[in-house]
């Protein structure tokens, strides 16, 4: 098996990297560069409320700053796996759907390629593989977008803190779906330690995926998405969501969602079963988080 990892360079997209890479057939990292500092400070001009959330000086609660301490308490050794990947495999593009990264991906020939986090990608970079998988940090189709795991934080929906593996589509984290992770829920745990927990599975899950013969004629089911329940964008967080994370931290409100890990791999089954657990998953947890409210 061999894979291409598109990731970026936030804390837990190097965390990924560095245990893909540690774990996993991977031949290639490929990261698209940051944005420049124009880019930066138009979007902060365009969105101050949104601008003093990214400054953990001004904000009660910073997505960053969570995840840079989840990842040092639950992998300590993460900086030197992201740090130990030989520059041969490292790859950076100013634009992940140029000719030059498909000309590249065409080179390697991956069986497949796993995209965590990203731009939008383009249909020419979907067919570029026999396989382009998302990893979207939020349960799709309730939480589609970005930040999905603090804005369900924020809105006190733990019971819906959790990860999608999907194929990838050129719609954002609307993708048929393959697998549906939800991690150990624990008191303490914040946005950043969940999210975490998240990016630690997307190793094993790939491998159930592609060791079960995804890649080898067998087939698999992926089930089509339902128009998404909430599609959240970077710039509709404002202080008042970091407010509500801060305040749910420090009341300890999770304490009445503790959970075990859970994994529903719907691949596994025929369309009509496939389907019929994922609508019931769904709305066991609409109802969870209804209940809760």
């Amino acid at each position: 098996m061999k894979l291409v990892l598109v990731t970026g360079g936030s804390p837990a997209e190097k965390y990924v990297a560095g245990n893909m890479v540690a774990s996993a057939t991977v031949m290639a990292v490929l990261r698209p560069k940051g944005r420049s500092t124009y880019a930066k400070i138009r979007t902060a001009l365009n969105n101050p409320g949104y601008a003093l959330t990214r400054l953990s000086m001004f904000a009660p609660w910073e997505q960053n700053s969570d995840t840079a301490a989840a990842v040092r308490k639950l992998s300590p050794h993460s900086d030197e796996m992201f740090e130990s990947i030989h520059p041969t495999r490292m790859h950076e593009f100013d634009d992940i759907n140029s000719q030059a990264c498909i000309d590249l991906i065409g080179k390697l020939r991956p069986d497949a390629i796993v995209c965590f986090g990203g731009p939008i990608y383009s249909a020419t970079f979907i067919r570029s593989a026999r396989l382009v998988l998302n990893f979207h940090t939020g349960i799709s189709p309730v939480y589609n977008g970005a930040r999905t795991m603090a804005f369900a934080f924020a809105r006190s929906d733990f019971g819906l803190c959790g990860a999608t593996l999907m194929r990838m589509s050129t719609a954002i984290d609307g993708g048929d779906i393959l697998t549906h992770y939800l991690p150990s829920i624990e008191e303490g745990d914040s946005p950043g330690s969940l999210l975490i927990k998240c990016a630690r599975a997307l190793p094993q899950l790939c491998l159930s995926f592609f060791s079960g013969g995804a890649l080898h004629g067998n087939g698999f089911t992926a089930v089509p998405q339902d128009s998404p329940r909430h599609y959240f964008r970077s710039r509709q967080w404002t202080m008042a969501h970091a407010r509500c994370v801060a305040r749910q931290i420090r009341n300890g409100a999770i304490r009445s969602h503790l959970r075990r890990e859970q994994t529903h791999e719907y691949w596994r089954l025929p369309p009509s079963e496939a389907r019929a657990l994922l609508d019931s998953n769904i709305a066991g947890w609409l109802t969870d988080a209804t209940v809760s409210d």
